[in-house]
C-alpha cells in the first residue's frame, strides 16, 4: 500500500508527487554548485536524479548496507565539477569535487553529506560517526595536498541530530572537547563521549566554522529551527579555506531560505531541500 504522507503540513501539499515538483523547482530557482541531501528515499533516486540532470545538475547516492531504504546524496554542477571520488561511510557519504577550470590549480574539495545516529542517547555513537569521517576526510586531504597546492577544503553539511548546546558542536567549532566530557545537558546527552583518563580528541581539520552562525545566508533569513520541535539540528560546517559565501548551499524550510541540508524521502518531516 501507499505511505502516508509526511507529517507537517495538508496531506495533499506533501504528498509526493507534489514534494518531488517542489523540491525540483526551488532547485531550479537556487544558485547552488554542490547540494547535499539526506534521507534520500533509494527507490526514488533514479527518478529524481533525471529531474535534477535537468536542472544541469550530476549527482552521487550513498551506497547501503543490508537494504536500508533511505541514503545520503551530494548533487554538484557538471558544468564546473567532477567529482573524481566517492566513499559511502557510517551515517555519511564522501565526495571528492574538482574544478574543470584546467587553469584551477587548488586542492580539490571534500564534501561530506551527514546525518548522524538520532537521540539523546545516542551521544556517543554520534561522536564515533564523526570521528570516523574526519579520520578518513584527513587521509583523503594528506593525499591530494601531495598532488595539489593550496589549503585543505572541506564542506560538512547534513542532519547532525544534535544543537548549538552539544559538546559535539564545541568540538567541530574550538577543535577541543575534555576527556571527561558529557554532551549537553539541555540536550539530554548522558553518555560519555570519551573514556574518562583518555587523551583529549584532536583532529588537524578542526575547527571548522558553523557558516551561519553569526549571520543570516546571502538568500534568507538566519536559520531559527531546522526540526518540528524548535531546534537547529542542521548545519553548513567548512573549512577557512571555504569561506560561506562560496558553499553555495541552500535548503528550504518553513517559512523561508536557510543553510545546512535537506530531505528528499516521502515520509519524513518537512525538511524538503538543500
Amino acid at each position: 500500500p501507499p505511505r502516508p504522507p509526511p507529517r507537517g503540513g495538508p496531506p495533499a501539499t506533501l504528498a509526493w508527487p507534489k514534494r518531488e515538483a517542489a523540491i525540483v523547482a526551488t532547485l531550479g530557482r537556487l544558485d547552488a554548485d554542490v547540494v547535499c541531501l539526506q534521507e534520500v528515499e533509494v527507490a526514488l533516486w533514479d527518478g529524481l536524479l533525471r529531474r535534477f540532470t535537468s536542472l544541469g545538475y550530476s549527482g552521487v547516492l550513498q551506497e547501503t548496507q543490508r537494504q536500508h531504504p533511505i541514503a545520503n546524496a551530494v548533487l554538484f554542477r557538471r558544468a564546473a565539477l567532477r567529482c573524481t571520488q566517492t566513499e559511502s561511510r557510517s551515517r555519511a557519504l564522501i565526495a571528492v569535487l574538482e574544478s574543470l577550470d584546467a587553469a584551477d590549480s587548488a586542492a580539490p574539495l571534500h564534501v561530506a553529506s551527514v546525518h548522524l545516529e538520532a537521540g539523546a542517547e545516542k551521544a556517543s555513537q554520534r561522536f564515533c560517526q564523526l570521528r570516523s569521517l574526519l579520520r578518513r576526510l584527513t587521509l583523503l586531504q594528506q593525499r591530494d595536498e601531495k598532488e595539489r597546492s593550496g589549503p585543505p577544503a572541506v564542506l560538512i553539511a547534513g542532519d547532525f541530530n544534535f544543537d548549538r548546546r552539544s559538546a559535539l558542536h564545541q568540538l567541530l567549532c574550538t577543535g577541543s572537547l575534555p576527556p571527561h566530557e558529557r554532551g549537553s545537558s539541555a540536550y539530554g546527552e548522558s553518555v560519555p563521549l570519551v573514556r574518562a583518563g583518555s587523551a583529549p580528541y584532536q583532529s588537524p581539520l578542526l575547527p571548522l566554522r558553523d557558516a551561519y552562525r553569526d549571520g543570516s545566508p546571502p538568500w534568507g533569513p538566519q536559520l531559527r529551527a531546522s526540526f518540528r520541535n524548535g531546534r537547529v539540528l542542521d548545519f553548513v560546517w567548512h573549512s577557512a579555506a571555504l569561506p560561506p559565501p562560496d558553499a553555495r548551499l541552500a535548503r528550504l524550510r518553513r517559512g523561508g531560505l536557510a543553510a545546512a541540508q535537506g530531505d528528499a524521502v516521502r515520509d519524513a518531516p518537512v525538511q524538503p531541500l538543500a
